[in-house]
């Protein structure tokens, strides 16, 4: 089993967890490589070829979240539009058509077809004229070659001149030859895994670098415990003011994602305000999460 597939089925330990996250984070192509994994896992449930254990797995770890359970259902109505057979067209209504025509219309049919027979037998024998064959005179071409020959008089002054070679001319095809074009390249969205109860990279705060042509950004909030089924978060700029609030997040083990707008965030410190809700639908704090954003 890879590495993805056993993090993805909830197979790793917290560090090994935590390690790997931290590896693809910071590598975009195994950031592309893990989502092309969870697509290929996600197929493998919906069409039934997972193990016992592994299935068991997947939903346990997986299908925790509503954005997983949205994607997995998604999935599986791609491939039954996918699968679903073709309707065989019936002809059988156009062939009896157009048999109830001739049968409604024959003596008309018939008619037509005499008609047409008389037509041809007088044509047959009506009697053809041939034109005259015109004779075509071709005069004979001499094609045999011809061999220049030099001078006599002026030899030694033949023998001696330069031969003039034809400067060659760009081909058509080289000129017409459409310029190549740059090739475009596709952007991801930003991500950045906070931990709670611990600030990461040897003290210094984790950063979250955003370009101006990006819309939203994915935080993984990693908690030390999993104390509630249900959870909902904050998102407060430098100023204190809380720019964003999520709906029901559910975790994923001890993770939870939290995928926001960053249209309006600015270069600073935020943080993340994580709480808890409880069977009676009421908050608590469960967890505050900082980080630092920096506008290329």
């Amino acid at each position: 089993m890879s590495d993805a597939r056993r993090f993805f089925l909830g197979k790793m330990a917290e560090g090994e967890r935590a390690a790997f996250e931290a590896q693809f984070v910071a590598d975009g192509e195994m950031f592309e490589l893990i989502r092309v994994c969870e697509d290929e896992l996600v197929e493998e449930y919906v069409r039934g070829l997972l193990s016992r254990s592994e299935r068991h797995a997947f939903e346990n770890d997986y299908l925790t979240t509503a954005a997983n359970q949205q994607k997995v259902e998604f999935t599986r109505a791609l491939i039954a539009k996918v699968t679903t057979p073709a309707v065989a067209i019936d002809e059988t209504p156009w062939l009896e058509s157009i048999s109830a025509f001739f049968l409604k219309h024959r003596l008309v049919v018939g008619s037509v077809l005499g008609i047409l027979l008389i037509l041809v037998g007088v044509w047959l024998f009506l009697p053809r004229s041939s034109g005259p064959e015109i004779a075509k005179t071709i005069p004979p071409v001499d094609i045999s070659p011809t061999v220049a020959t030099p001078p006599a008089a002026n030899t030694q002054d033949y023998a001696n001149s330069e031969a003039v070679i034809p400067t060659p001319t760009a081909s058509p095809r080289d000129v017409n030859r459409p310029t190549e074009k740059p090739r475009e390249t596709t952007s991801t969205t930003p991500f950045l895994a906070l931990f709670a109860g611990s600030v990461r990279g040897g003290g210094s705060m984790p950063t979250l670098a955003l370009d101006n042509s990006d819309r939203k950004a994915n935080l993984s909030l990693n908690l030390e415990s999993r104390d509630y089924d249900r959870y909902r978060a904050e998102i407060v700029d430098p100023d204190g003011n809380v720019i964003y609030r999520s709906g029901i997040l559910r975790p994923s083990g001890k993770r939870i994602g939290l995928l926001f707008p960053i249209t309006n965030v600015k270069s600073g410190e935020y943080s993340v305000r994580l709480l808890g809700v409880t069977r009676e639908n009421t908050t608590e704090s469960a967890a505050d999460l900082s980080f630092r954003v920096i506008r290329k």
